[in-house]
């Protein structure tokens, strides 16, 4: 890390200024060899990020951001045991490896490409963990199809340059970068970095274009990685080393079972053929023996018999099975999450839940031990299968009538209830939308009648509320 302190880095790569002068004293009587290598160092040392007091910062800020980015570091460095027991993981990096080029100075796109539920993310969070230490800045963007579709009612051309802002936001560590002017940003601060980039969960062309179109925005050595759904993605952008993830075998698919069921990678004494049985009824994808083996964990023979084990093998079954087994207040938790809290800090999400779920500690507890959401980076994770479990459960609530629904998710059924003054909408909690739709209503009286409104977020093409705004209900507690 660098720091200059009252003192131009520019001033420092070029031996000029005031630095100049004590440079050029400092050097009478050295060799031309010391001279050169101390001018190559001074170069080497001003690109190196870091911080310095010239940037119209006073030093109290300055010092924070500081201790900030030592903590960030100390973090990335601390010895992870997230990813103790995978099972499979060093077969897939096996694969990987050839694909990385990681002793080479070639800048590398790589495609991780599979079916939701199979583990593209685990398998990018696992690389990111063991190799982040080896390059100069990193980054792991996470979720961005759910994060960002607010770029959707964008033109391409913003929709690029507010996605680039993120990524030079977050592999900087400068949260109040904006209003990039061209796209040519990431080439200039990024062409002499040696960096790691995860962009995952990628769904639009546009995503990679602005934040990885090209090899020579990056400096040698750097890796991007992409994981997708959608190999076309990764085809349009001209990625050609892509890593497809299959199902594991039918051993590795026991071992993820009995590692969420016992603890251990093979079944428990006593439990004579239930876990070979299981594991067949539920198919190989991990995410359903992930959560199936969750949901039987700390269960006795008896109990495992006395559940039902004849349920088909589809993945939504599976999920909802588990689902089906959590007390009501633990299944409000789990639906509030899916619509509106999906990628939120664990200390956010307790706060803005206190008040209409009694113990969310406790709840996210045990969501947690079901396997039904995951910590990452202090953030809670909801697979995206998950997710729409939970707004199939929640549109199952009343297929016909959306105001009798707890969360609206889509822009129609939104105008719907904002439209119709003699709908009761008093079930309705929150909604969410973030689509091409433009979501539209004529009723003076919209939200007058959404008595328990709690959650909004808009994030579609426009609002046309028609002069109704000031019918909002009191929204002191609302986020």
């Amino acid at each position: 890390m660098s720091l200059f302190y009252q003192v131009d880095p520019t001033h420092v790569k070029k031996q000029t200024g005031d630095f100049g002068k004590v440079f050029r004293k400092t050097c009478k009587g050295k060799t031309k060899e010391e001279i050169r290598r101390w001018k190559h160092a001074l170069t080497e040392v001003a690109q190196i990020p870091g911080f310095h007091s010239t940037n119209g910062k006073n030093e109290s800020e300055m010092i924070e951001d500081i201790a900030t980015d030592v903590s960030n570091k100390l973090n990335l460095s601390a010895p992870s045991s997230d990813f103790d027991g995978l099972v499979g993981m060093e077969s897939q990096m096996t694969e990987l490896e050839p694909l990385l080029q990681l002793d080479s100075d070639e800048v590398r796109k790589i495609g991780i490409w599979g079916p939701p539920g199979i583990g593209k993310t685990t398998i990018a969070r696992y690389l990111f963990n063991r190799h982040s230490k080896d390059f100069q800045l990193n980054v792991f963007i996470d979720n961005i199809k759910r994060k960002y579709e607010t770029t959707a009612c964008f033109d391409d051309y913003s929709a690029k340059l507010y996605l680039q802002e993120q990524l030079i936001s977050k592999l900087t560590n400068v949260t109040d970068i904006k209003n990039f002017s061209h796209l040519g940003i990431a080439k200039e601060r990024l062409e002499d970095k040696k960096v790691l980039v995860v962009l995952d969960d990628v769904d639009r062309l546009v995503q990679v274009e602005a934040m990885a179109k090209e090899t020579s925005w990056f400096g040698p050595g750097s890796q991007i990685i992409i994981t997708t759904q959608d190999q076309n993605v990764l085809k349009a952008s001209g990625i050609n080393h892509i890593h497809r993830v299959n199902l594991p075998s039918y051993h590795n698919a026991l071992e993820i079972f009995c590692m969420y069921a016992f603890g251990q990678k093979d079944p428990k004494d006593g439990f004579s053929d239930l876990p070979y049985k299981i594991v067949s009824l539920v198919g190989k994808l991990p995410l359903g023996l992930k959560v199936m083996g969750s949901y039987f964990r700390g269960m006795s023979e008896q109990d495992w018999i006395e559940a039902h084990l004849d349920r088909d093998g589809e993945i939504a079954s599976i999920l909802k099975f588990s689902y089906d087994s959590l007390c009501d207040e633990d299944k409000r938790l789990f639906l509030h999450i899916a619509s509106f809290f999906n990628g939120e800090k664990f200390d956010i999400v307790e706060g803005c839940l206190a008040k209409c779920v009694s113990d969310v500690r406790h709840g996210l507890r045990v969501l947690t031990e079901k396997s039904l959401i995951s910590k990452f980076l202090g953030t809670i994770e909801m697979d995206k299968l998950l997710v729409e479990l939970a707004r199939k459960i929640v549109r199952e609530q009343s297929v016909n009538e959306p105001g009798k629904r707890q969360f609206l998710t889509d822009a129609i059924g939104v105008g719907e209830v904002l439209s119709d003054d003699r709908a009761d909408s008093s079930s309705v909690v929150g909604f969410t939308v973030g689509t091409f739709d433009e979501i539209t209503w004529t009723s003076e009286r919209a939200f007058e009648r959404l008595s328990n409104l709690q959650f909004l977020r808009i994030l579609g093409k426009g609002v046309n509320p028609r002069n109704c705004l000031e019918e909002l209900p009191d929204l002191s507690d609302c986020h």
